[in-house]
């Protein structure tokens, strides 16, 4: 008793309680209950939910190992059973069975996974960039100048030593460690749907990826911990490889989007623009049967579908140098325009080179000009 009024507060009297309950229940039968703790306990939260509500006189008790005696089963039920049935509910029940997924994979599926030792390296070296810059900034360089005694050209030397490695890490786009897609419900059911999906995951026939399809993608900057973004796949680009950048995917902003922005068109908008829209993608660590992925093999189909950046778009499709168009669904080949080197010259009827007298370097050759460079 002294447990039941500690749960349910200094003004209720459990003993008042119990004595109403044995009249009520047994009011018709007149046959002995016993009302033992076990049973009080089984029943203690119900108990104080209906005293908030009800008077003590209409109380019911429910037996949690539903065997009850003859006058509990006859008396009405209480005004909550939902709530009860609810909580004595379990998962074996066939209310539960019935609402199992008939989809054995989730929505959302991993088609790229960097290494964990390359994800924790790529954000331990950003970090230690950023506290240089900071320490080296704010502490060493006063201490430098403060110091009557250190040489004047020390003091720049420390300034460029600490900020270098910082600008390097912001010139380069932050790494994606993971990329997730949407699986379409026909490849969800089963492993060999699934399979069928990832042999060929960019065709129409299959639900494939398109370019109206979401990628969500996970990064590292210089925080120590993800950062998710969900982006279109129309959006993408590749870019081509340089010594100055380690960046080799861009995501473009719509043009609507471009016009809201208030610095787009300046210098400070442009830098800004590498600086969060340009990442980096091991896309060598995905080959040779490395790809840790749920589904190995289908980021790099992805990856070849991806166009390059400066890509001449005409109409509803890409130009590619074999004079065909790419539809703007298929991501399945690159739409890359390849130029030859200098000083290479193409046969006559060759991609590139037609039209009347074999194009340009034809007619340059008929008139003599021609220079190797």
């Amino acid at each position: 008793l002294n447990s039941i009024n500690n749960r349910l507060g200094p003004c209720f009297n459990a003993s008042h309680l119990i004595a109403q309950l044995s009249r009520h229940v047994c009011r018709e039968k007149r046959q002995d209950v016993m009302i033992t703790p076990t049973l009080l306990r089984h029943n203690a939260s119900s108990i104080a939910r209906q005293t908030l509500f009800r008077s003590p006189s209409r109380l019911t008790l429910t037996n949690r190992a539903s065997i009850r005696p003859q006058c509990f089963s006859n008396k009405t039920p209480s005004t909550f059973p939902s709530l009860i049935s609810r909580r004595w509910e379990t998962t074996t029940t066939p209310a539960k069975q019935g609402r199992k997924s008939p989809n054995l994979y989730p929505e959302l599926i991993n088609i790229y996974l960097a290494p964990t030792a390359q994800t924790v390296l790529a954000g331990v070296l950003r970090l230690t960039t950023l506290v240089v810059f900071s320490l080296g900034t704010f502490i060493y360089v006063p201490a430098i100048y403060l110091d009557a005694n250190a040489p004047t050209w020390l003091c720049p030397l420390a300034v460029l030593g600490s900020s270098v490695p910082f600008l390097a890490a912001i010139a380069s786009g932050p790494m994606i460690t993971s990329v997730r897609a949407r699986l379409p419900a026909a490849a969800r059911r089963s492993k060999p749907d699934l399979q069928r999906w990832a042999a060929n995951p960019t065709s129409p026939s299959v639900g494939g990826l398109s370019n109206s399809s979401t990628l969500r993608i996970q990064f590292i900057r210089f925080a120590p911990w993800l950062i998710t973004r969900d982006i279109r796949l129309a959006g993408l680009r590749r870019l081509p490889p340089s010594r100055l950048r380690l960046a080799n995917l861009e995501h473009q902003i719509p043009a609507g989007e471009k016009d809201r922005l208030a610095y787009w068109g300046s210098t400070l908008g442009r830098w800004l623009d590498r600086y969060f829209h340009r990442y980096w993608v091991n896309v060598a660590g995905t080959r040779g049967g490395r790809d840790r992925s749920s589904v190995p093999g289908v980021w790099g189909k992805v990856w070849e579908g991806i166009p390059f950046v400066g890509e001449e778009e005409a109409g509803r499709g890409i130009r590619r140098s074999g004079g065909g168009v790419v539809p703007v669904g298929d991501v399945r080949k690159s739409g890359r325009v390849s130029a030859p080197p200098a000083g290479v010259v193409r046969p006559p009827g060759s991609a590139g080179g037609g039209g009347a007298g074999g194009g340009g370097n034809e007619g340059r050759r008929k008139a003599g000009g021609e220079k190797r460079g």
